[in-house]
């Protein structure tokens, strides 16, 4: 959110700059293996053995530009004191190097107008499995226990970040929007995806300004989770953390799920159901409306980057022509989460009764 991945900087790392980043946390890295690991989208991630030790070391980017540059710092410090936290409490987090300077747990590389965050972690041997009862359960239960663990999490939220006092993560996307002013726009299918937004935005609001908040991993899902027989040896990427809903933490995974389960022709929506029932089976808290709202985070994710890129990308026709085709099948994923939706609603109305 607050980082990029540095192509640039890609395609200059060689084992001299790759040492460079690791001598600020390893006194002899003389002889090193490297390899570059291709997933990640904020970040550049480098698989290192060193002395027959595994190391992750992650580059990130932030322009000096950034409205969030100033705070960046307590941003990252906040990260990893919360990575910590959870896995002094049993969360199967990875170890993470302190410098040999100053014993902090990052090193900044400041080059012209960018500073460049490096992180060195223990590397943990896992893989990214797919969407499945197994692992959907799995998960469940661990977002059960990372909740409730940080709930007791005390920390200083930052005033300065705009985005923490927003509903949700991607709701300061809706505040910067570009005009439309391309004959060949896709206005219907835009004008339609905003109209369920704003219904979304109308549900979501009440619930957000009086449910309990707290930190959350907001962008947990497969790609953020490594197995290692078919068990959750560590979960990673916490640089979405935020300041927000339980509902919201769910929508995430809900999201994401659904857009990879459909690609591979797959009915998503006993999954979404499936999900939902684990969690609130090991959570009495979280009610059939709450289950509700996290249905709204996920639509809500999905409107919000579609309304968001169709318009920045107008005048790119061969990024117009994909964000068009993405969003028409997003809206069909839509469609069926608000069908589901509305049967958990009846649902909850029996239960009232």
């Amino acid at each position: 959110m607050y980082f990029y991945k540095n192509n640039k900087l890609i395609q200059s790392l060689n084992e001299s700059k790759i040492k460079f980043y690791l001598k600020n946390f390893i006194e002899d890295v003389t002889e090193i293996q490297y390899e570059l690991i291709k997933k990640g989208y904020e970040n550049i991630s480098i698989k290192v053995i060193l002395n027959n030790n595994k190391y992750l070391l992650r580059l990130c980017t932030i322009d000096k530009k950034h409205p969030m540059f100033s705070c960046i710092d307590k941003l990252v410090t906040r990260e990893i004191n919360f990575m910590f936290f959870l896995k002094e409490r049993g969360i199967a987090i990875p170890s993470i190097y302190s410098t040999l300077q100053e014993n902090k747990y990052y090193f900044v590389s400041d080059i012209g107008q960018e500073c460049i965050y490096a992180i060195l972690f223990k590397f943990v041997d896992g893989e990214h499995l797919t969407y499945n009862e197994a692992t959907i359960e799995k998960t469940a239960k661990l977002q059960v226990k990372m909740h409730s663990i940080s709930q007791n999490y005390k920390f200083q939220k930052l005033l300065l970040d705009k985005n923490e006092q927003l509903y949700s993560a991607m709701a300061y996307r809706m505040q910067h929007h570009s005009k439309l002013y391309t004959e060949t726009f896709p206005k219907n299918l835009y004008d339609t995806m905003l109209a369920i937004y704003k219904v979304i935005y109308n549900e979501i609001m009440p619930y957000y300004k009086f449910v309990a908040k707290q930190i959350i991993h907001s962008d947990l899902k497969m790609d953020n989770i490594l197995f290692f027989n078919e068990e959750i040896a560590a979960i990673i990427d916490f640089s979405d953390m935020r300041y927000g809903t339980i509902a919201e933490d769910l929508g995430i995974y809900i999201w994401d799920m659904c857009d990879v389960l459909y690609d591979i022709n797959l009915d998503f929506i006993p999954y979404v159901n499936y999900y939902l029932k684990v969690y609130s089976k090991y959570n009495n808290n979280f009610r059939i409306n709450d289950q509700i709202m996290a249905i709204n985070y996920a639509i809500d994710r999905y409107l919000i980057i579609n309304l968001y890129y169709l318009v920045e990308n107008q005048v790119y026709e061969d990024k117009i022509k994909y964000q068009t085709n993405k969003a028409e099948k997003q809206l069909k994923i839509i469609k069926s989460l608000l069908i589901y939706k509305n049967k958990l609603r009846k649902r909850g109305e029996l239960l009232d009764e």
